[in-house]
């Protein structure tokens, strides 16, 4: 079975030689089986027991969760202030511990997370500074310096400008932000004609996105999920699909659509057909979703597993 690098680093931590429980949290586990290991880890912090959890950055934001001490691979100023912010949370010491850890190019491959990279290297250029103090990172002014040289990466790559495909053509959404690109457009394209009313926020709404949408949600076989999984199999529900899909929400992991067509080739993922709808939902067979790891397969020839 394919193991993420989380669960990896959490069982040879938990090979018995340390006295305290350790956890592993990523998102190939569904938002419910989440929330019952913070849950857990949270009931062991507040009674003082030892605790381990490794996560993905999934804990940085939204999780409202404090430990002693913090270890956090090198990244980008943003994500190290996350991390930080999960420790000594809510003041329980004089201080906490941030230590930042930078994995060999074997263990991290970050090749194609240019953004991720980027702000590796600011960082560890910031380090590198004899007059530099690593306790500075939270104040404003490294803050603002740290981005002042990550959107110099942006402009400085292909990606500047937000560049996207327009019925047919090449544009930069940026170019449209105050609407001068797309007046100078239709001008082009109308000469003579009547001036007719149009939006360039209209172009930048139909491309831009701040979450990417490459993913598609599967039902995993956790807690309730194995009975809505059993349920829509059946297509003997009374509540309509609707009500069933909105119950189903906390079951669900995201996979990247250029992984489903191999997990459904693996016998991982099976589509459940509905008639008279066209919705799609697929469904994890119940061995592969694990307690320890959640959603775990193997894929000899995909060329990313990064959840």
């Amino acid at each position: 079975m394919d193991r993420e690098p989380v669960n990896q680093l959490a069982e040879n931590l938990d090979s018995g030689q340390l006295n305290c429980k350790v956890y592993a949290l990523t998102t190939r586990m569904c938002a419910a089986h989440r929330q019952k290991l913070i849950n857990e880890i949270k009931d062991r912090l507040a009674q003082k027991l030892p605790t381990i959890c490794v996560s993905t950055p999934l804990i940085e934001a939204g999780v409202d969760i404090s430990f002693e001490t913090v270890y956090r691979s090198v990244c980008g100023l943003d994500s190290i202030v996350q991390a930080a912010g999960r420790c000594n949370r809510n003041g329980e010491r004089d201080r906490g511990d941030v230590y930042l850890v930078l994995l060999n190019k074997d263990s991290e491959k970050l090749d194609k997370l240019r953004e991720i990279k980027w702000g590796q290297k600011i960082v560890l250029n910031m380090l590198a500074q004899k007059d530099f103090d690593p306790d500075s990172l939270l104040q404003t002014k490294v803050i603002n310096n740290y981005f002042d040289h990550f959107y110099q990466e942006i402009d400085q790559s292909e990606l500047s400008g937000y560049p996207t495909s327009d019925e047919g053509r090449d544009i930069h959404l940026a170019d449209y932000i105050e609407g001068k690109q797309a007046s100078r457009d239709y001008l082009q394209q109308n000469s003579g004609s009547e001036l007719k009313a149009f939006s360039g926020s209209e172009t930048i709404a139909k491309h831009f996105e701040v979450i990417d949408q490459e993913t598609v949600s599967v039902l995993v076989p956790y807690g309730k999920g194995s009975d809505l999984i059993a349920l829509l199999n059946s297509q003997n529900y009374q509540d309509s699909l609707s009500e069933i899909f909105k119950e189903a929400q906390p079951y669900l992991v995201n996979v990247f659509k250029n992984m489903l067509r191999g997990l459904i080739e693996k016998e991982v993922v099976y589509p459940i057909e509905f008639p008279f709808s066209d919705r799609e939902v697929y469904a994890v067979r119940d061995s592969y979703y694990q307690e320890e790891s959640g959603l775990n397969y193997q894929i000899k020839n995909s060329e990313s597993m990064i959840f």
